[in-house]
């Protein structure tokens, strides 16, 4: 008896569970709004006035390992490419700007290394990539042309310190029929030349008649001990620092 009893009773709950729900449904009149979850507005405990001025900018905003954020600036254009950088100790801005000498470039990403290396990646009017590299210190900029295959639109840009690219994307349209939508992914040599193709270890192919619709699904960084590191959809993707030969892991 007593077993035949502790048997029965998780049904029998069922059945209570089953019986008070429905219970619960019958009498709630048609108009009845469900209970709102409780709201807590957040005060802030202090407030300090800067002499930064107010700014637009798009996103998304980096820093590196001193706090330092970095914008894209928005001057009414995104293929305007200026970035400033705004120390957290002093919050002094420092803007950088692509020379003048260069025009006919639309900035296309930007990469901020973990000590604050800026580096822009644009693209010229025959749709080639250049990657620019900022010295903070002199102020001058080193321009490196990336050998990589045409027809490609990328989707991540991360730099090194020592100035080795991770560069992801995919092949556009105008790519032949086997390349079409498929993903590209290659560790490049601060030169702009392919060090070696992870196309395989990267992302699948894309859908090219809706991927401009959404969200990019992946990011990518580099740390402090000079590994890159990326995500993407379902996917990470780990780099270790470049030695004699390139090393990769996949989970």
């Amino acid at each position: 008896m007593n077993v035949a009893t502790t048997k029965s009773l998780p049904y029998l709950g069922a059945c209570i569970f089953c019986v008070g729900a429905l219970f619960t449904f019958q009498t709630r009149t048609p108009h009845e709004e469900l209970p709102k979850p409780p709201v807590k507005t957040l005060s802030a405990y202090s407030t300090s006035l800067t002499d930064v001025p107010s700014f637009g900018a798009f996103g998304p905003t980096k820093c590196d390992v001193n706090g330092d954020m970095y914008f894209h600036l928005d001057n009414g254009s995104y293929s305007s490419g200026t970035i400033m950088r705004l120390e957290r100790s002093s919050l002094h801005p420092h803007v950088y700007k692509v020379p003048a000498d260069l025009g006919g470039l639309a900035f296309f990403e930007f990469s901020v290394s973990p000590l604050g290396k800026v580096r822009l990646l644009e693209q010229k009017p025959n749709l080639q990539y250049e990657v620019l590299s900022f010295d903070s210190d002199t102020g001058d900029v080193d321009q490196t042309h990336l050998q990589i295959p045409n027809h490609l639109w990328i989707t991540d840009f991360v730099a090194s310190e020592a100035g080795t690219l991770l560069v992801g994307g995919y092949y556009e349209e105008d790519a032949s029929k086997d390349l079409q939508g498929k993903s590209f992914l290659a560790l490049l040599e601060p030169s702009g030349r392919v060090r070696k193709d992870f196309s395989v270890e990267g992302p699948s192919r894309v859908d090219l008649s809706s991927v401009r619709d959404r969200s990019h699904d992946g990011a990518g960084t580099v740390g402090p001990d000079g590994n890159f590191y990326r995500q993407c959809a379902f996917s990470f993707l780990g780099l270790r620092r470049p030695r004699k030969e390139n090393s990769c892991c996949q989970t």
